[in-house]
């Protein structure tokens, strides 16, 4: 199988199934010794080129699909001979596309999601050459990486940018001029975009999501005929918007068609790559909870969630959803007491996450503007709640309020800053009757000495 829509498949498996393996930081005694094997074999010519590349692409993704994950330095090492070879033909750009993808998926992988946009542009530019144009590997990443924070809007807005373009993917599969491997990233790309339309109650939206998929599934199966696992990979892909199209529908006979036929497909292909099998399975206990406590089936919602909590997970959010599904059991028991003290440990969780978005967005920025040596922009965003602002019960209403700072050095100690104070112009007031400033804006002159 091609090794970038490997790469792929593993970042949508993983991130968006939440595989269920350990996530563990690299141990030096691993990666080394096996870097370290695979190079020594390079450096005594027991390996060409093309061949070190193919192995070091695969030993990469063995790491990631096992939980391993490094930092950016760590991994820089354990790739250097990788760049070098990567960047030393002109027919190796494949490769060198690979390289950004592993920092790209390792990021993600982490939540760093700054970081994995950096680097997912770094692939478009070497995928189309020019720094203004996105490639489906660009997107998928910054859409992956809203909808990880609950951002749906902005993924949907981002996704429709490039509407044109996708829905005359089926007819450019058909005539050639798109390979399939294309194909089956913009699946990707959709399986993940499903899930905005259904939060946003965009009926339409979810109709044409699937729609695309199906037109695009149906030029792409004859393509890849002798090929199990492909076609496996894009029934399941297929199977799963139609499965969150039924639900958000509300058609639970069309969803329990979909779960046996998504269940039928794993138990035929018994020899499926692991990366394909493992998440397809975690995530169709997933699906299956959801289907019971929809149809108040609590029984089997309860075996299902039994298995889905004593599963462990690299998913950041596997915790909430345990405990919303437990909640949602308890509500459908009747048990709403109950109910609500398992959600108010969920909204712990999910208050965490939301403190972990706050500081991916100005980790966004950083990863987007900090490479440069002399510039830096720098976005913040402060979240309050409501508060008593006077001893006699006032309160003054909760408030988000966003700033950015961009910032030039002109010469050795002298830099020029500037920058936006409450960008979105919001009315609030830490005191009631005391309004706060609406948008303004600052310019200084900074020496160093």
């Amino acid at each position: 199988m091609n090794i970038r829509l490997s790469q792929l498949v593993v970042l949508t498996l993983l991130l968006l199934y939440s595989i269920p393996v350990p996530s563990q930081k690299s141990t030096d005694e691993d990666a080394e010794k096996q870097f370290g094997l695979l190079n020594r074999e390079y450096r005594e010519n027991r390996l060409s080129k093309s061949d070190y590349l193919s192995a070091a692409d695969s030993l990469i993704i063995s790491f990631f699909v096992a939980g391993t994950l490094f930092e950016r330095e760590e991994l820089e090492v354990h790739l250097a001979l990788f760049r070098e070879i990567a960047w030393s033909e002109k027919d190796f750009k494949e490769n060198r596309i690979n390289y950004f993808e592993h920092f790209m998926n390792n990021a993600l992988m982490q939540s760093k999601g700054g970081e994995a946009i950096y680097f997912s542009e770094k692939v478009s530019n070497e995928i189309t050459g020019s720094p203004d144009q996105k490639s489906l590997v660009e997107l998928f990443t910054k859409c992956m990486f809203y909808i990880k924070h609950k951002n749906y809007s902005k993924a949907i807005n981002l996704y429709k940018e490039e509407g044109a373009n996708i829905d005359a993917y089926p007819e450019a599969l058909r005539s050639g001029d798109l390979s399939a491997d294309e194909g089956l990233k913009l699946l990707h790309l959709l399986s993940i975009i499903i899930t905005p339309c259904t939060e946003l109650n965009d009926t339409t939206g979810v109709r044409h999501t699937v729609t695309t998929a199906e037109n695009v599934a149906a030029e792409l199966l004859p393509l890849v005929e002798n090929d199990n696992a492909k076609s496996a990979m894009i029934n399941i892909l297929v199977g799963s918007m139609r499965y969150f199209r039924d639900i958000f529908l509300k058609d639970y006979t069309g969803a329990k068609s979909v779960l046996l036929e998504v269940r039928n497909l794993l138990d035929r292909e018994q020899d499926l790559p692991a990366y394909i099998s493992a998440p397809a399975e975690f995530n169709l206990l997933e699906w299956w909870i959801e289907y019971y406590l929809q149809i108040k089936d609590n029984s089997n919602a309860a075996q299902y969630l039994d298995r889905y909590a004593n599963m462990s997970s690299i998913s950041n959010d596997h915790t909430s959803m345990i405990n919303t599904f437990r909640a949602r059991l308890k509500a459908n028991e009747g048990h709403f007491r109950e109910g609500y003290a398992i959600m108010v440990e969920a909204s712990k969780t999910k208050d965490e996450l939301y403190a972990n978005m706050m500081n991916e967005l100005d980790q966004f920025a950083f990863a987007s503007y900090s490479f440069l040596k002399r510039a830096s922009l720098l976005l913040s965003v402060e979240h309050n709640s409501d508060r008593y602002s006077t001893s006699y019960g006032t309160k003054t209403a909760a408030y988000t309020v966003a700033g950015m700072k961009g910032s030039v050095r002109l010469y050795k100690f002298i830099s020029a800053e500037g920058g936006i104070n409450n960008i979105f112009d919001k009315n609030y007031s830490l005191t009631e009757g005391f309004p706060e400033a609406g948008r303004n804006f600052f310019v200084n002159i900074v020496l160093t000495y």
